[in-house]
Formats: structure tokens, sequence, C-alpha cells
């Protein structure tokens, strides 16, 4: 699994725009941007997933004045099912990552299955932080008492909080980890960084 520190999985992503069809990889997608990315089992499964993002969505400007570039959502999921979903809940603000095969999950490891609830394999429910392609703090859900609808540790509000705390203590943002990693994975990290 992905640890703090570590820089994240390169890994290709098929988008629909519009009529355009685009490959990007998570280091361009991602380089030189704070993000916040919320990790769903996917987006049309119950209600939950309308409030999960929503609540991001309706808190976009907070979040960003709180040093987020862009929020992100994924799900084991194609681009146009994410693109629908998207469209269906109005979401103004938030940006998709589609990952149809479980590349991106399995990479940082947080492939689920769930064959019990009939669903195959998804994504663990997650809220991550990357700055400038390195995990700097991830908040997973436990599963272990219901997979389809606990949100307690990856919603907005908990996020929130986690960000207006690190503006003042030691966990805070540090730019100058940007200058300090080689993306190329050539070389270990420097520096530890929280």
């Amino acid at each position: 699994m992905i640890r703090v520190g570590d820089i994240i999985p390169d890994v290709k992503t098929m988008h629909k725009d519009s009529v355009a069809t685009n490959w990007y990889s998570t280091h361009e997608l991602f380089k030189d941007k704070k993000i916040l990315l919320i990790g769903l089992p996917g987006v049309f499964l119950v209600e939950y997933a309308a409030t999960h993002l929503k609540a991001y969505d309706f808190y976009y400007s907070k979040i960003k004045e709180l040093g987020i570039d862009e929020v992100y959502f994924t799900s084991v999921d194609n681009c146009y099912v994410q693109n629908a979903y998207h469209k269906s809940e109005n979401l103004s603000y938030l940006k998709n990552l589609p990952d149809p095969n479980g590349d991106w999950a399995t990479s940082i490891g947080m492939l689920e299955s769930m064959s019990k609830e009939g669903l195959g394999n998804c994504s663990h429910r997650y809220a991550m932080i990357i700055d400038n392609l390195i995990m700097k703090h991830c908040k997973y859900e436990d599963f272990t008492h219901n997979p389809m609808t606990c949100f307690q540790v990856s919603d907005a509000d908990t996020m929130i909080k986690y960000l207006e705390i690190i503006q003042t203590n030691y966990e805070r943002f540090n730019d100058d980890a940007r200058d300090k990693v080689d993306v190329l994975g050539r070389n270990k990290i420097s520096t530890v960084l929280s």
C-alpha cells in the first residue's frame, strides 16, 4: 500500500472531453499541484455517493482557500460512467479520474473485492492529499461494518478540518518538497515528508 512520502504511481487513464478522447497519466494530471483525491467504490451504487461528492463540490472554494489546487474523484469505472455521473449530479468543480480496470486502485493498494455484494472489484473509499506527486496524507474507511454506506474519515467536513489544522502545525504543506523529488523515480525522496 502507498505510504506517506511515496511518489504516486504513473498510471494512464482515458478521458472523454466533449468529442475528444485523450489519454493522460496521473503524473501529467497531478504534477506541480496539490490534489485532494476522493476514492469511491462506485459512483452510481447507492445514495451515499451523491452526498459524499456534492459536499466536496459545495465546499470547493473553501478547500481551495486551504491550499488545494484541484479536487478529483476516482472509482473503478470508465470515463463514460464517471462523466454521466458528473452530469447527473451537476458537479461544477470536481474532476474525475477514470480507473476502469482498477489499475490506479491496485497500484496504491486500494482495490477491494466486493464480490459478496455482487459488485466485483471496486476502489476502497478514501481521501488522499497528493502534493506534486508525493502522497502526503490518506484516510481510508473501515469496511468491516458496512462497505456500502460508511464514510466517516473521507468526508468533506473531516478533510476540511484536517486542512485547517495543518495550516498552523508541523504537518503544514512543505512547498520545498516540490524541488526534492525525482519524479522519474531514480532517487528516493531525500527528506521525510509528513
